[in-house]
């Protein structure tokens, strides 16, 4: 992984997420995308987009999208707050960077 995005909303009223493979969720608490590249066979390689979210109903959950040739990648976040962007990090680092 190469660049990681963190969201957060304490309430989860008014966040929601519409990302490929997840059709979407509704009061969003928390969200983590990462962005990366990884090898497939002898073609060379692939960008994915990995995400994990929490909402108030579902403690966890996950999806990803590989983009094929010209593929976009993206994910529309609504009414959530930007805590982190950069370099993946461990949790204690990620915490401190917001800080």
């Amino acid at each position: 992984m190469s660049f990681k995005w963190e969201y957060s909303c304490s309430t989860g009223k008014g966040c929601s997420l519409t990302c490929p493979g997840s059709g979407g969720a509704n009061n969003v608490t928390k969200l983590n995308i990462y962005l990366g590249s990884f090898p497939v066979g002898s073609a060379g390689h692939s960008t994915g987009m990995f995400y994990e979210f929490s909402t108030m109903e579902i403690a966890r959950g996950n999806g990803f999208s590989i983009a094929a040739g010209l593929g976009t990648l993206s994910c529309q976040v609504v009414g959530m707050k930007l805590d982190y962007s950069g370099p993946p990090v461990n949790d204690q680092q990620s915490q401190a960077a917001r800080d």
